[in-house]
């Protein structure tokens, strides 16, 4: 992580942010199919980075209009 200290709530937000893209890209990422071993998941859920990223900047906006 960047030793740099980040001094508003805006630079540690966008930090936050690209962390989340980041967590998606090594949790998500595409693995190789072996039709021998792998089921086909025909339904379930599809997303992507920048829908974790605005999941997790909306819920952060909400935690301040709830207080």
């Amino acid at each position: 992580m960047n030793s740099t200290k980040l001094t508003t709530p805006e630079l540690i937000r966008t930090q936050i942010l690209a962390l989340v893209k980041e967590y998606h890209t090594a949790k998500f990422a595409p693995k190789t199919f072996d039709p021998d071993k792998d089921l086909v998941h025909y339904a379930g859920r599809v997303f992507d980075a920048e829908e974790i990223v605005n999941l997790v900047d909306v819920s952060s906006a909400a935690l301040f209009l709830n207080s």
